[in-house]
């Protein structure tokens, strides 16, 4: 091994470090990646889900291009903790500039300065999320990395599913501002947690890495994903719900809008849907991690994609004329949240796993980068094909693509853990 974990007196103030982050900054994350509040707020802004679905991609498509330059930077240091906090910090400030922007920004160049922000806010994502998985595989020990993200997403998300309904009870449709803000604050409060993270350096052997160019980084990343390995079988697998997040942003507005995107969805019933799925993944979030360490992330993570399926199977029977009862949405919202939370959940763990330590940067970069990049491509293709073709055909794609994903996860062998 050629990292060295803190010992236990630090361990258990890195679990705490990761739970603090998670109640405050993923209680912030988690309204933002909500397929809720952000697609309506774009929606009101631009009145056209084609162009919701543009500014999306060109936020993950922007979130594709700095993970590698992530990954060089913080996998050549015996130490990461200052550098992947003050990545994480510049991660907010886009939040602060939506939050300005919702509140002061009018007429006809708004939806640009919105979307230019997004742009940055992808950019700084990418480079987050490489830095905050790895700090976490540098401080916890693999055998309790499913307790400590189920646990932080689960103080997170029950504090996210308080602010969704707080925020859809206000039944102000031009509170966005306030989101933002409140986003904003969160985040950085939950950043600022994580100064309590100890890190232990790395052992001296993996000091080599300090003399790799950047153009010797995107060569290991590239080799990861053109050799056979169970990463490459996992990252297969994974390109295909990545894809399949095309049709994430608009479940809302199929329920809220009618099909008549010229509505403003309601912001009370948008409260109480992101409530609703917030709270699906809250609920789910720790007993996955904890059943993740028990029998294995790659089980979970197979039943994280067949309810995913199902979920969607829900939404599309809605679109062949199912009544859009309370029950069904609800039912509906809750095993695709449970789903798609176990499918993420997992996968963050898998990327760690599957492969050395010493790699993990290159890992987290090649799966943050084509999955951005998939999520880029599949927004916009899935406004489009909803703004031409209809939900029915949206929600059919995506049933397709998780039955492919949940075929290649059925190649991925488990992988050995430590301690």
């Amino acid at each position: 091994m050629s990292e060295t974990l803190p010992r236990s007196a630090a361990m258990r103030r890195n679990f705490l470090a990761q739970i603090l982050h998670g109640t405050f900054g993923q209680a912030g994350q988690r309204l933002i990646t909500a397929p809720t509040f952000m697609p309506a707020f774009l929606l009101g802004v631009l009145g056209s889900e084609f162009l919701v679905g543009l500014c999306r991609s060109l936020q993950a498509l922007s979130a594709a291009l700095s993970p590698t330059l992530a990954a060089h930077l913080l996998g050549r240091r015996q130490q990461i903790k200052s550098l992947a906090i003050g990545m994480a910090f510049l991660a907010r400030v886009p939040l602060l500039l939506l939050a300005l922007l919702a509140a002061f920004g009018s007429g006809p160049l708004l939806g640009l300065w919105i979307g230019g922000v997004l742009v940055l806010f992808g950019l700084c994502q990418g480079a987050q999320q490489v830095a905050l998985n790895l700090l976490r595989a540098r401080t916890i020990r693999p055998g309790r990395r499913g307790a400590a993200l189920g646990a932080r997403n689960f103080f997170g998300g029950l504090a996210a599913m308080g602010l969704a309904l707080w925020l859809g009870s206000r039944g102000d449709n031009n509170s966005y501002s306030l989101f933002f803000s409140l986003a904003f604050g969160l985040t950085a409060l939950g950043v600022a947690s994580l100064l309590l993270t100890r890190e232990a350096p790395l052992a001296p052997q993996a000091s080599a890495l300090q003399n790799h160019q950047l153009k010797d980084t995107l060569g290991e990343v590239w080799r990861l994903t053109q050799s056979p390995s169970p990463f490459r079988t996992f990252l297969g697998s994974y390109s295909f719900t990545c894809t399949a997040r095309m049709a994430l942003p608009f479940y809302i507005l199929f329920l809220t809008t009618s099909g008549n995107a010229a509505a403003a969805p309601d912001a009370e019933l948008i409260g109480l849907l992101s409530a609703i799925w917030i709270g699906a993944a809250v609920l789910s979030r720790l007993p996955l991690g904890l059943l993740a360490d028990a029998i294995g992330g790659v089980r979970v993570y197979r039943l994280g994609i067949g309810a995913w399926f199902v979920g969607n199977g829900v939404f599309l029977a809605m679109s062949l004329g199912m009544p859009k009862s309370l029950t069904a949405v609800v039912i509906g919202l809750a095993i695709l949240g449970v789903g798609s939370a176990a499918t993420e959940l997992t996968a963050q763990n898998l990327v760690l796993e599957l492969g050395a330590n010493d790699a993990a940067p290159q890992r987290l970069s090649a799966t943050t980068t084509v999955a951005q990049f998939l999520v880029a491509l599949s927004q916009v293709l899935g406004g489009a094909i909803l703004q031409y073709a209809g939900f029915l055909a949206l929600a059919g794609t995506a049933g397709l693509l998780l039955f492919l994903a949940l075929l290649r996860a059925g190649h991925l062998s488990t992988p050995s853990r430590g301690p």
